[in-house]
């Protein structure tokens, strides 16, 4: 079975300050064990980027389950998004026609506050991940260090055939359509071999003065003048009937395909509006989720009042007071009554 994920939005978890849509590590291993049985993992990616080190570890945790990681960028795929993207096997990394990745300096993180010397401590932070990012780039694409330290400071947006060059993915995913192929056990080349086989043959047999009819043709045979006969003649004609058959069965197969071609584009119609309602019903349910965590959260914050429980007290013939479950104390006044009553 396929493992399909999806990364969208902001990388990382929402805080105070910030809305829309998330994905966070623990996103991403809730639905990766949401399958059973898997045997590869298909991610598919739009993302503006987020948390640095929350991409990297989303990055690692689709690495380390040792499946086979195919990844398609759709729409942005923008900072740390792309180290996400490259989690892809090297010939398993697709981008959309019009997805875009964009690599860039890290910046630092929201609300940073402090004195010189904090500042300066992010300052190192940020050279330290810049050079990290640099060397990741200049590892799993073909960048070198110091061409992805280029890339990264001009704040370069990466489209189609360039992210193909750049080694940041293997191909592009195109829209499937329905293409006349020829048979795939046919070679093409002696396709067009026998067809120029074919036209020799004919222009053989018409010096020969045998009369020829191509099916294609409406046209009644013209009346040839007798020529003498040849011991090549037959062995021709058989030729002839021989190709004509292979080409036959060549635009047979043809069609075939063709039709082939156009169930596959049906069928990748259906599996992408399956693909859509999935994932609205995921969004809806963590939405659930989430209200229902808040839910419990606020219950199990009111504090509980306990009233204290007082138990019964009974007054000996001593003139005690003693404490009594209620089920003894109502014996012990029976007792009492019966005893007063005597």
């Amino acid at each position: 079975m396929i493992a399909t994920i999806f990364i969208n939005g902001i990388i990382g978890e929402p805080s105070g300050f910030e809305s829309g849509e998330f994905t966070s590590l623990n996103d991403v291993k809730r639905q990766f064990e949401s399958f059973s049985n898997i045997d590869s993992l298909t991610v598919y990616i739009n993302s503006v980027g987020g948390d640095a080190r929350e991409g990297f570890a989303i990055r690692d945790y689709l690495r380390s389950q040792g499946k086979p990681v195919t990844t398609i960028a759709e729409g942005k795929v923008y900072s740390i998004a792309s180290v996400i993207f490259l989690a892809g096997d090297n010939d398993k990394r697709f981008v959309r026609p019009h997805a875009e990745i964009l690599i860039h300096n890290p910046f630092p993180p929201f609300g940073t506050h402090g004195d010189a010397d904090e500042h300066e401590k992010a300052l190192i932070a940020l050279r330290s991940l810049e050079d990290e990012l640099a060397n990741f780039y200049a590892t799993y694409t073909s960048l070198s260090f110091e061409r992805a330290k280029e890339l990264m400071t001009t704040e370069t947006r990466i489209k189609g055939e360039e992210a193909v060059s750049l080694g940041f993915a293997s191909g592009i995913m195109e829209e499937l359509q329905a293409v006349a192929l020829f048979n795939t056990n046919q070679n093409p080349k002696s396709m067009s071999n026998h067809s120029d086989e074919l036209k020799g043959l004919k222009k053989i047999l018409s010096d020969l003065g045998v009369s020829f009819k191509n099916q294609s043709e409406e046209k009644p045979p013209e009346k040839v003048e007798e020529t003498p006969k040849t011991d090549e003649a037959p062995d021709l004609q058989a030729r002839i009937t021989e190709l004509e058959a292979e080409l036959e069965a060549a635009n047979a197969n043809t069609k075939e395909v063709i039709k082939k071609n156009e169930a596959l584009a049906a069928t990748e119609a259906t599996q992408s509006e399956a693909i859509n309602q999935f994932r609205n019903q995921f969004v809806a349910l963590e939405k659930q989720i989430q209200g229902l965590e808040a839910e419990k959260k606020e219950l199990e914050s009111t504090p509980i009042i306990q009233t204290e429980k007082k138990e019964p007290t009974y007054t000996n013939k001593a003139g005690k007071s003693v404490n009594y479950p209620a089920d003894v104390m109502a014996h012990l006044n029976q007792i009492t009554t019966n005893f007063n009553n005597r």
